[in-house]
């Protein structure tokens, strides 16, 4: 039987107009998912709050925060950009921040399609697996959230790609910028630290290897290392650790007390000597979850054949060394996370699982290739292409969701708040994206300031009568009920107050 060859028709006949095309799609699913945003995150509120407070206060804010400055420093820049046309309301911090993450989306999606054509060899299998990846739910709302996690993908993508092409071309240059830029991702997100270690891995293989001498070696090694440490130090010396994300907890900003909690932290299993521990079978389990939601349970499968088919046919060693690297490490890490803190959002394995994109169009090739042998079809590319649309079809529905669309209820009280609140009354919440919307002087109901406010809003299951959040205070008077599918906030007026 005759079957066509990938290679010689999965080419692109015009690379820079389809890579423009890309680019445009990235933004504009982006702008939408703005657009149509009905909530942001938990950790976007406080991103934007940590930026407003930077603004203010650096050095105080800085010490007492506990996520990394790096993206709130972004999303200031993005503020004073806009702010000539936007001013500075709460809505142009809020679009700032989301259009930031757009904009690091689509730049490492740009980087992924370089790394990909490195990797593959291919420039049509790079370009359908960035598209894919464009249109994955999870990876495209983190995208268009007040998030972080692109802009550190970002640094660990671009700094991947230049150690391949450092590699064949052993230009010093490219270490100070992996340096440089894995720095500038640490201040982002600490994981984004992980690429000063393939950086060395790299040098030293390619001083065994015999490509590079010693001294070369103790160069590109004292480069990198000192870029990164002049990126990062000041941070380091401020905080007083390496990591200081996993050993300091986030205490007051702005005279407002504010959530300690991670966005999905579920309970852990075990508590020794102070610390909490899960179980490495429930990490595994957890870990394969996120893989499934994240590549919609679709591309799944073409994700395992691709990555199996690539390991067995790639005569480049340096290629299998550092995605070898690169993938047990980030596995090791979450496994860790789950294992000490008892959690892992999909957010934790996103890079793991948007660096490894091209092996899902190589796991469509393979699987078309065999699906043609099979039922005796000449040309295979035409399998392959349905097979990536009834995928990219499949994830359409939960692509143009609105962010937030599950919890509008919460928008809506907190709404209600605005306008019928007074400017100079406190709102105690259990969540602080009704604070944050509802735009008066909040606190969180899990402090102890919550007991003087003079609206009380809660969250209740649906079918259940709400209790009184304060039960020594009889002079609550229950206003109003805003219902979900499942949950519903409650508004409490503090009579005491009035």
């Amino acid at each position: 039987m005759n079957i066509k060859k990938k290679t010689s028709c999965l080419s692109l006949s015009s690379e820079k107009y389809v890579f423009f095309l890309l680019i445009l799609f990235s933004l504009g699913i982006g702008l939408y998912l703005i657009l149509s945003t009905v909530l942001i995150s938990k950790d976007g509120v406080r991103f934007i709050q940590f930026a407003q407070a930077l603004q203010e206060c650096p050095r105080k804010t800085l010490l007492v925060e506990y996520q990394h400055p790096g993206y709130p420093f972004l999303i200031i820049t993005m503020q004073k950009l806009i702010s000539a046309f936007a001013g500075t309301s709460v809505d142009s911090w809020l679009f700032s921040a989301q259009f930031t993450a757009v904009l690091f989306k689509t730049l490492t999606l740009a980087v992924l399609y370089v790394w990909g054509k490195r990797i593959t060899d291919s420039k049509f299998k790079s370009f359908l697996g960035v598209f894919i990846l464009a249109c994955l739910p999870l990876p495209a709302h983190y995208g268009s959230d007040a998030l972080s996690d692109w802009p550190a993908l970002f640094s660990i993508s671009f700094c991947l790609l230049c150690l391949v092409i450092s590699s064949q071309k052993k230009q010093l240059f490219l270490y100070g910028l992996i340096g440089l830029v894995g720095g500038a991702g640490y201040l982002i997100r600490p994981e984004a630290g992980q690429v000063v270690l393939y950086a060395c891995g790299t040098a030293i293989y390619l001083f065994i290897s015999g490509k590079i001498t010693v001294f070369r070696l103790c160069t590109m090694l004292f480069v990198v290392i000192l870029c990164f440490t002049i990126t990062t130090a000041p941070y380091m010396v401020l905080k007083k650790s390496i990591l200081p994300k996993k050993t300091l907890v986030r205490t007051t900003d702005a005279g407002i007390d504010h959530s300690t909690d991670e966005t999905s932290t579920p309970p852990c299993r075990y508590n020794i000597s102070g610390f909490q521990f899960g179980s490495f079978a429930g990490g595994f389990q957890k870990l394969f979850s996120n893989f499934g939601e994240t590549y919609m349970w679709y591309f799944t499968p073409f994700w395992i054949i691709g990555i199996i088919n690539w390991f067995r046919q790639t005569t480049c060693r340096l290629k299998k060394l550092l995605l070898t690297g690169f993938i047990s490490l980030n596995v090791i890490v979450v496994l860790m996370l789950y294992y000490a803190f008892g959690y892992m959002s999909d957010r934790h394995t996103l890079p793991l699982f948007a660096v490894t994109f091209m092996f899902i169009p190589i796991g469509l090739d393979k699987s078309s290739c065999w699906i043609a042998r099979q039922y005796n079809i000449k040309n295979a590319n035409k399998i392959c292409l349905a097979l990536a649309a009834f995928g990219v079809v499949i994830c359409m529905p939960k692509l143009l969701r609105p962010l937030g669309n599950d919890k509008r209820f919460y928008k809506d009280a907190a709404l209600w708040l605005r306008n019928n609140a007074g400017d100079d009354e406190v709102v105690a919440v259990c969540d602080p994206r009704i604070g944050f919307y509802c735009r008066k002087k909040w606190v969180l109901l899990t402090t102890t300031q919550y007991q003087k406010a003079d609206w009380i809003a809660d969250r209740f299951e649906k079918d259940h009568l709400p209790e009184n959040p304060i039960p020594e205070n009889q002079h609550l008077r229950l206003v109003r009920e805003f219902a979900g599918k499942k949950r519903k906030i409650c508004l409490f007026q503090n009579e005491r107050t009035i």
